[in-house]
């Protein structure tokens, strides 16, 4: 018999025992030279549901939701789950391998569903204005094989207004053409 916990029963453990689905980051974690780019967005104020919706681990969302998560959480900059998982934290990243960071598309947008039906507001912009639309915009452009489009899609199908400016004055249209 093997001894090994896989991700969600280790979860499941830990909230059993008392732990907090909605403790944060009281700092970026530490960076080591081989992860920087993949870690860089988990910054102070990052939840478990954020980490699972950055790398479109639909499996320990769902166990997070259920066991209390509040999916209203942002980090200090205003950036939440729903925001993560469309992949406004892979944008700067362009040229790196995808595999590494690019989550599944299929498992982000089961996350996003999740999301949106418990009532997050699709067109919410973190401190520097950006949506998840303008994440997913993002995804798409960074991944350089089309990785996001199925976000896209179901952000537009549920409402995602493709007019909102970020900071810079940019909607996500203005993204995708650059």
């Amino acid at each position: 018999s093997s001894s090994e916990v896989d991700g969600a029963s280790l979860a499941n453990k830990i909230l059993d025992k008392g732990g907090n689905p909605n403790a944060r980051l009281k700092r970026a974690i530490l960076q080591r030279h081989h992860d920087y780019q993949i870690e860089r967005a988990l910054v102070e104020g990052t939840t478990p549901l954020m980490r699972a919706a950055r790398y479109g681990d639909a499996r320990i969302a769902r166990i997070l939701l259920e066991r209390g998560a509040d999916p209203a959480l942002t980090t200090k900059d205003g950036t939440n789950a729903l925001m993560f998982a469309a992949g406004v934290s892979l944008g700067a990243v362009r040229g790196e391998d995808p595999s590494l960071l690019h989550p599944s598309e299929n498992g982000s947008v089961e996350i996003i569903r999740m999301l949106l039906d418990r009532g997050m507001d699709i067109n919410a912009a973190n401190g520097i204005g950006l949506t998840a639309l303008h994440g997913a915009v993002q995804r798409s452009q960074g991944s350089g094989n089309g990785t996001g489009e199925k976000i896209i899609q179901l952000l537009a199908e549920r409402g995602a207004k493709l007019d909102i400016k970020d900071k810079k004055g940019r909607t996500p249209l203005d993204m995708a053409l650059a």
